[in-house]
């Protein structure tokens, strides 16, 4: 059993016995490493952390079966073996199961915070306010310029060549079936979602997308016969209907991408110094830029393009799933340094970010967090596990925005 395997094991093992549901075969299991004096240690460390024990009640009066099922599923699905010696990296185990307890409960980890010895945060109660969590809003702009506020407001009507139609935080279309579309019966539309927002939208031939804060999608209200484009500004996730006869571009500012039927994610926010393409399904071409090649991903693979490096695209592997998280309500980082992850959080809660020293913005963190509760929450755990300190004010001025100052606490 390699490495992280073994710790995946473990982390179920652990999850599981608190559970009270383990198998005579992972009692045994589990019996055998417990009997080590390290592990027992480290089992009442991660036990006590967070309210552990606390969280799996918590999970269990919600009846969270099918989740916790998913969990163990996903644990099991990375191992090989049980029978060999269970020696493990503790601090891979801790973080796995910290994070499958977040999965099933409600709960917050932060891989950088679990293996931090540093003490409380000392914050200034008198400055900080209290930033509440995004929701579903969104304004559609149509092409004459006539806004339509989406957030609680139902209705069902016909615009142009489609019928349109706004329930449950969802905005679809419908193509009209009667005769060849024209184009002058075509309307171009756009979706706004403002800062601390998210919402999705079903375009006329069946796409989803879900967009996320602080973004915008331009589509027509029904495609011509020849192609399919929509213009992204910000962050969407696609997942685009197969049509072999008409391919599906994204345009954005710094590069295109043309499929035919997959599911990807895009991040191409003006105010970043990057974009990027992460593929879950199908395949993508990145259309070349100027004298750039053209770039084709395959499942699993994220083509990176630095705004400073002339759009040369980098390709690594990665897990999809980590980067279309923010649509399933939860954020994650994996070394992502602390500028880049306040600046994402920020779109969802409302606040800028400054730091007093920018070797603050360095600092690399790896976790995951609930985008339902309050920025205070992921705020104190940022400035125990980094050393920090933090302050909230709020613009008197827009009785809008709010500024967040980072600041390096005092020996």
């Amino acid at each position: 059993m390699s490495g992280t395997n073994k710790e995946y094991y473990i982390s179920k093992l652990i999850v599981k016995s608190v559970l009270g549901t383990l198998s005579s075969e992972e009692n045994i299991d589990f019996d055998n490493w417990y009997s080590v004096s390290e592990n027992r240690e480290f089992y009442h460390k991660i036990i006590k952390e967070e309210n552990f024990e606390h969280k799996i009640l918590l999970y269990k009066s919600l009846n969270k079966n099918a989740a916790y099922s998913r969990i163990i599923k996903r644990i099991e699905d990375k191992q090989q073996s049980t029978k060999q010696k269970l020696s493990i990296n503790y601090k891979n185990a801790f973080k796995y199961a910290a994070a499958a307890i977040l999965l099933i409960s409600i709960g917050y980890y932060s891989a950088s915070y679990f293996s931090s010895e540093s003490s409380p945060a000392e914050i200034n109660d008198s400055v900080v306010l209290d930033l509440k969590p995004g929701y579903e809003k969104a304004t559609l702009v149509l092409e004459d310029g006539t806004e339509v506020n989406l957030e609680k407001n139902e209705f069902v009507t016909e615009q142009a060549s489609a019928e349109v139609k706004n329930q449950n935080n969802s905005l679809v279309y419908k193509e009209n079936k009667k005769g060849k579309i024209s184009s002058k019966k075509v309307s171009l539309n756009t979706l706004f979602v403002p800062i601390g927002g998210m919402y999705n939208i079903v375009l006329s031939d069946g796409t989803k997308v879900w967009l996320n804060s602080s973004s915008s999608l331009k589509y027509p209200t029904s495609f011509e016969e020849s192609k399919r484009i929509v213009e992204l500004s910000g962050e969407g996730y696609f997942e685009v209907k197969k049509d072999v006869n008409k391919s599906f571009v994204v345009k954005t500012k710094t590069r295109d991408i043309s499929v035919l039927g997959t599911s990807f994610n895009v991040s191409a926010y003006q105010d970043d110094d990057f974009f990027a393409a992460t593929l879950a399904e199908g395949k993508i071409k990145l259309l070349g830029a100027e004298s750039q090649e053209e770039v084709y991903l395959s499942p699993g693979e994220q083509a990176v393009v630095s705004k400073q490096e002339l759009g040369v695209a980098q390709v690594n592997r990665v897990n999809p799933e980590a980067y279309s998280a923010w649509r399933e309500g939860t954020f994650f980082f994996k070394n992502k340094s602390l500028g880049d992850i306040l600046k994402k959080v920020g779109r969802w809660y409302n606040f800028k970010v400054d730091f007093s020293n920018q070797e603050l913005s360095q600092i690399k963190f790896t976790g995951l967090a609930s985008k339902d509760f309050p920025a205070k929450r992921l705020l104190d755990r940022i400035s125990k596990s980094a050393n920090v300190t933090y302050e909230i004010i709020k613009n008197t001025n827009t009785n809008e925005e709010y500024l967040v100052k980072i600041l390096k606490k005092e020996p």
